[in-house]
């Protein structure tokens, strides 16, 4: 364990902040030679042949470590206090890619992704071309029900939705009913009763010197949702007028993969864009190291000590699983 631990340090010590620059690249180039892991001309880093009908998938990147003066500790040198290890991008998703990297065997093709956090296309772009059987996803955080696979990935959009009551602004005394308030209230009404996930993640109205009544608004959103729900998300869209920021469409494979109760028949709700050129892949199971506490994305992100064993422990018995399938097959 103490081996680990020191691998994991130097991990974290390793400035991958999404986009990578040349010399992170090069230093999580020396990190990874030595586990035979080799870059590929697009910045992405494998080892084993792309022709296994078994990919593994992880990414080396993090988002960047801001606010820096919020974080009690070095976001580049891993911390150990009352249970838990400090240190950017720990969760998501270095200690699960080292976990995927010693655990990972040889008839596995393991893809190392350096742009996931900066929705880069090449590792999605590289799969399209192989006809893989099964992509394992090591990544991502569960909430209530830790260390489950999964079979996918929801959805994410994020955008605008203009509201706009085509009056202009005038004192309150001036009019008795708010045509824009009715608006607002019959647009989260008509929200209420979608079945994807939806949250509001900011309105913004125009400012006035004077005590005026608003009359226009952007209400932006986020939005997670499944492969059935994507007609429902279309009419949604189209009646609301949205304009997209960003879409990232669900990953899910052809074939529901859950041969024990360990196995949720569900999608898990974080997403990348894996989703944009894999509909082709037979089985996709998502193998999520993290836990809701873990505060990814924030300051001070860390995992609790106990995280490392037990997703190990997972990861090992469905890699064993899925070489014991492959090999029935031969």
């Amino acid at each position: 364990m103490n081996d680990y631990i020191e691998l994991l340090r130097e991990l974290i010590s390793i400035e991958t902040a999404s986009p990578l620059t040349d010399k992170s690249i090069e230093e999580a180039n020396k990190f990874l030679s030595r586990f035979n892991i080799k870059k590929t001309q697009n910045n992405l880093f494998h080892r084993g042949s792309p022709d296994s009908k078994i990919w593994v998938y992880s990414h080396i990147d993090t988002k960047p470590p801001l606010p820096f003066e919020e974080w009690a500790y070095d976001p580049y040198e891993m911390v150990y206090s009352d249970g838990k290890y400090y240190g950017l991008g720990i969760s998501d998703s270095k200690f699960q890619l080292l976990n995927a990297i010693l655990l990972a065997n040889d008839d596995f093709y393991l893809l190392i992704d350096t742009d996931e956090e900066n929705n880069g296309m090449a590792a999605g772009e590289l799969m399209s071309h192989y006809l893989i059987e099964t992509l394992v996803i090591i990544d991502g955080t569960t909430g209530n029900d830790p260390f489950r696979f999964y079979n996918g990935l929801y959805g994410q959009m994020d955008g605008t939705i203009k509201i706009n009551s085509g009056l202009i602004p005038v004192h309150p005394s001036k009019r008795s009913e708010s045509k824009f308030l009715r608006t607002f209230i019959d647009l989260i009404g008509y929200i209420t009763t979608c079945d994807f996930q939806f949250n509001i993640t900011g309105i913004n109205s125009p400012e006035t010197i004077r005590s005026l009544t608003t009359e226009t608004a952007d209400l932006r959103f986020d939005i997670r949702y499944q492969a059935h729900q994507k007609t429902l998300l279309d009419t949604f869209l189209k009646e609301t007028n949205a304009i997209i920021r960003q879409h990232m469409p669900p990953l899910s494979g052809r074939v529901i993969h859950a041969p024990d109760a360990h196995y949720s028949k569900k999608s898990v709700t974080f997403s990348c864009n894996l989703g944009r050129s894999t509909q082709h892949i037979n089985k996709i199971i998502v193998a999520p190291g993290g836990v809701s506490e873990n505060g990814n994305h924030r300051p001070n992100e860390f995992i609790f000590d106990w995280q490392i064993k037990e997703h190990q422990r997972n990861i090992k018995s469905l890699f064993q699983q899925l070489q014991d399938e492959q090999n029935d097959i031969i």
